[in-house]
């Protein structure tokens, strides 16, 4: 019986001191056994004992057997309650067609970034605790809710849904796992059923932004017999905040990162999550479109409000020698890679989802310094 479970004999304090008298212990009416348990344990052990149930109650992997291309599929319980507590049951499917769990064929892929490398954030694994970084929390009181409308398999609670993710289905300790599933990553996300970008939480813009992206990919059809369309009018200033909040969008630090590439390139159905909101990737051409169009005709995107950016001189390191990059250059990039892949029904090789340079053997290094452990 552990320390924790002696509230139930009625015993709420333990004297702190060694040296102090012990006969409070002896006028309860609690076992012998307890009794002497408690006589032969000093205070420092005491704490160690607390210790050691702790960690005994948190989630341990039991390891995948890399010949069958066995991973790890997440079902997170449903809540419609933002605030509760995340609880999820971890299962183990095999990427090869024998043993398949049903959430293998029905999860969707998590892109996200780590954020430091703090885990202060958590979720109950199997009935186990396991520390997770607190932007993959939030995210997931997000997916949790926003997602559950799309998850009504039969072998699954309503609500519930499946989702691979790296960071909880990876043990990140092991470093031959981690390499194994490295070399998966390209068919765990051609295998999902979507995959869901998780650029962060809500700013003041980012309805703004998410907006435009859709108005422009998505244009009222002027067929016969259809209204008259009545297009708005903006002011300057709407025009320039418009622009202004796409901007943000796009610098957020999710679209820095290495592993996206293949990520979003390889589903054919990638959604954008800002928040509560969330649009299509593929409206992101469309808006793409307008900016090189302008560019080409030597317009240039009206992104400045008279605020000073500091922002504005920022530089991206890599890609170019470190020169300073075009606020649309990393969606600009993406949205080539998911035109090579035909809008991610077709598959393409390794080294065209990596940086130039990049090979197979060094892969697994990019995923170690792509903030991810």
């Amino acid at each position: 019986m552990g320390i924790t479970d002696l509230a139930a004999f009625g015993i709420n304090d333990i004297p702190a001191n060694g040296d102090e008298k012990r006969e409070g212990f002896q006028s309860k009416s609690i076992p012998s056994e307890i009794a002497a348990t408690l006589e032969s344990l000093q205070p420092d052990q005491i704490e160690e004992r607390k210790k050691e149930e702790e960690h005994e109650a948190l989630f341990t992997y039991q390891p995948l057997d890399p010949l069958k291309s066995e991973i790890r599929i997440l079902t997170l319980r449903y809540s419609p309650n933002f605030s509760d507590p995340l609880v999820a049951d971890l299962v183990v499917g095999s990427l090869d067609g024998a043993q398949v769990h049903p959430n293998i064929w029905t999860y969707t892929a998590l892109s996200y970034t780590w954020g430091p490398p703090v885990f202060d954030g958590s979720i109950t694994l199997n009935g186990r605790l396991f520390p997770i970084t607190k932007n993959l929390e939030i995210a997931l009181r997000y997916m949790r809710k926003s997602n559950s409308d799309y998850s009504h398999a039969s072998f699954r609670r309503l609500g519930d849904t499946a989702w691979w993710i790296d960071q909880i289905c990876i043990n990140q300790q092991d470093i031959e796992e981690r390499s194994s599933q490295v070399s998966l990553m390209r068919r765990i996300y051609k295998r999902a059923t979507s995959v869901s970008v998780w650029l962060g939480e809500s700013s003041p813009d980012s309805s703004r932004a998410i907006d435009l992206l859709t108005a422009i990919g998505r244009p009222p059809i002027n067929a016969p017999g259809e209204k008259k369309i009545v297009y708005p009018e903006f002011s300057a200033e709407d025009v320039c905040k418009n622009w202004r909040a796409l901007k943000n969008l796009l610098e957020r630090p999710w679209w820095e990162r290495v592993w996206i590439r293949q990520e979003v390139a390889l589903s054919n159905s990638v959604k954008l999550w800002v928040g509560e909101r969330c649009c299509e990737m593929e409206l992101l051409a469309p808006t793409l479109g307008v900016i090189n169009y302008l560019q080409n005709m030597g317009i240039e995107v009206p992104v400045q409000d008279g605020v000073d950016d500091a922002d504005d001189d920022k530089t991206v390191e890599g890609e170019i020698g470190g020169l300073k990059l075009p606020w649309d250059y990393h969606g600009q990039q993406l949205q080539s890679l998911r035109g090579m892949t035909s809008g991610g029904f077709a598959w393409v090789e390794l080294e065209n989802l990596l940086p130039a340079g990049t090979s197979r053997s060094n892969a697994h290094i990019i995923y170690k310094g792509d903030n991810r452990l």
